[in-house]
C-alpha cells in the first residue's frame, strides 16, 4: 500500500496568543507528518534507528492527543488512541528485541561464544515481531489510521466555543497541561536503595510526557524552555537504561528456562542476566536528577516560564 506523503507543516504550534484550537490543529497535521515520514522510512529500510524513530513520533501523537482532547471531535479521537497504542505495541515489541541484542553485543565480549542460544532466540523472535510490523504498515489499517490523524489536523473538524464564550488561547490553556504533566511527574520519589521497577518504568513514561508537552509549547515558552527539557530527557535516558536492562534480565532467565539450554550455555546466561539485574537496580544517579527536578530551582524557573505566557 503507497500512503501519499503529507506536507510537514511549518511550525509544531503557533505562539501563545494563538488559539487553542489552532494549536491542536498545528499539533496534529505535525504528528500525521511525523508518523507518515518515519513509517515510509521504515518500510524502506526497517533498521533500528527507524524503528526508535517511528516509535518516538506515535509517542509524541500520543501526548498530542491528551494535551487537544477538548480540541477535536471526541469519537474520532478515541479511535485515533486507540490505533496509536496498537501500533507503539507493534514498536515496542521490536524495539525491546533491538536493543536486548545490542546488550548482548557489548560489555560481554568474554561470553560472547556462549551467548549464542540467547542471541538466537532473541534474533527469531526479533525477525518474526519485524514482520508483523511491516505487514501491519501495509495495511489498508494503516492508512486509514494517517488519514484519521491528518484529519484531527483539519481546522473544518476543530471543537467550535461554546456560545456566547470567548476563544481560548494557547496562553489560556498550556499552562494547566504543563504543570498538570508535571505534577504527575512530582508524584514519583526512587529509593535508590531498593528500586522498584515498575515505578521506575512508570516514572520514565510521566518524564516523556512531560518532555513531549513542554516541547509542544516551547514556541511560545521562550528559549529557557530548553534547558528544562533537555533535563528531563536525562531522566527519561536513565531511566529507560534501567528499564531497559530489567527487561533483558527477565527476558533471558525465560531462554534458561526453555528446554534444549546444555549446561555450558547457562553459565554465560546467567552471568549476562546478573549483569543486567545489577544495571536495573543502579539507580543512584536517577534518584539523584529526579529530586533535582523535583527541587525549587526547577520549579521557579518552569513557574516563571508559565507565568509568562
Amino acid at each position: 500500500m503507497v500512503v501519499q506523503a503529507l506536507p510537514r507543516p511549518h511550525a509544531r504550534v503557533d505562539p501563545s496568543e494563538a488559539r487553542w484550537s489552532q494549536a491542536a490543529t498545528q499539533a496534529f497535521k505535525a504528528a500525521a507528518h511525523d508518523i507518515e515520514r518515519e513509517g515510509r522510512r521504515l518500510r524502506e529500510r526497517a533498521d533500528v534507528d527507524e524503528i526508535h524513530d517511528l516509535r518516538v513520533a506515535t509517542r509524541r501523537a500520543r501526548t498530542t492527543a491528551a494535551i487537544f482532547a477538548d480540541a477535536v471531535d471526541a469519537n474520532e479521537l478515541r479511535r485515533t488512541k486507540r490505533e496509536l497504542k496498537r501500533l507503539s505495541d507493534r514498536l515496542g515489541a521490536v524495539r525491546d528485541l533491538d536493543v536486548m541484542l545490542g546488550q548482548i553485543s557489548g560489555g560481554h565480549r568474554a561470553d560472547d561464544h556462549g551467548l549464542d542460544p540467547l542471541r538466537d532466540a532473541w534474533t527469531a523472535e526479533r525477525k518474526d515481531a519485524g514482520q508483523r510490523l511491516r505487514d501491519e504498515l501495509e495495511t489498508g489499517r494503516y492508512g486509514r489510521f494517517l488519514q484519521r490523524i491528518a484529519d484531527l489536523g483539519d481546522p473544518s473538524r476543530a471543537v467550535p466555543p461554546d456560545p456566547g464564550e470567548p476563544p481560548l488561547l494557547v496562553r489560556h490553556r498550556a499552562p494547566a497541561a504543563i504543570w498538570g504533566s508535571f505534577g504527575r511527574l512530582l508524584a514519583f520519589d526512587i529509593d535508590a536503595a531498593s528500586p522498584d521497577p515498575l515505578r521506575v518504568h512508570r516514572m520514565r513514561i510521566a518524564a516523556k510526557r512531560l518532555r513531549y508537552t513542554l516541547e509542544t509549547f516551547e514556541d511560545a515558552l521562550g528559549s529557557d524552555a530548553k534547558g528544562l527539557i533537555e533535563r528531563i530527557e536525562t531522566i527519561q535516558d536513565l531511566a529507560g537504561t534501567s528499564h531497559d536492562a530489567g527487561v533483558a534480565a527477565r527476558r533471558a532467565r525465560l531462554v534458561l528456562g526453555q528446554d534444549g539450554i546444555g549446561r555450558e550455555a547457562r553459565a554465560p546466561i546467567e552471568r549476562f542476566a546478573s549483569a543486567q539485574e545489577r544495571c536495573a537496580a543502579d539507580v543512584t544517579e536517577l534518584a539523584r536528577r529526579l529530586a533535582s527536578v523535583e527541587g525549587p530551582g526547577f520549579r521557579r524557573t518552569l513557574g516563571r516560564l508559565i507565568v509568562a505566557l
